[in-house]
């Protein structure tokens, strides 16, 4: 049995089952500790695209786009954003179903993240390209996405 910290609560694993413990009753909730996958890479490498298409034809599931997170509040603060992210997904695993968060992350984004103790595992599969291919597909996109700009191509490269 191995046990976590956190201040709201201790996780505590035994066997196949996994439990949130309340630090003022004791209480044991039972939840499902899966792993958490990522679909990552640059902006243009077509991760939306493999997104939706796994959404469609994937049973047992879920895909959720992090451009979605990307609002004004959170705009300036990454950890607080992955932190929601990861909220949202662990309650998306409850329902027995894999979670894919389609969008660039990196492992350094959850190092202090206390809600990635809710997953078994953490993978990340990284789309790549071409640099040329990258390059031209960034410039084809409408120009209000401001992705067409040596600027912003190259971080992307």
């Amino acid at each position: 049995m191995s046990t976590q910290n956190h201040p709201d609560k201790t996780i505590k694993q035994e066997a196949d089952q996994s439990f949130a413990v309340c630090p003022a009753c004791g209480y044991e909730h039972p939840f499902l500790s899966l792993p958490i996958l990522f679909l990552s890479g640059p902006s243009g490498v077509g991760k939306s695209t493999i997104g939706l298409r796994l959404l469609r034809e994937t049973k047992g599931l879920i895909v959720i786009e992090t451009d979605i997170f990307w609002i004004e509040p959170l705009h300036n603060d990454t950890e607080l954003r992955w932190e929601l992210m990861l909220r949202v997904a662990k309650n998306a695993m409850q329902s027995g179903q894999l979670v894919i968060m389609v969008g660039t992350a990196l492992p350094q984004h959850h190092t202090n993240s206390s809600e990635k103790r809710y997953f078994s595992d953490m993978h990340y599969l990284a789309l790549v390209c071409d640099d040329q291919l990258l390059e031209n597909r960034l410039k084809a996109r409408p120009e209000w996405r401001g992705c067409g700009t040596a600027d912003y191509i190259t971080p992307q490269l």
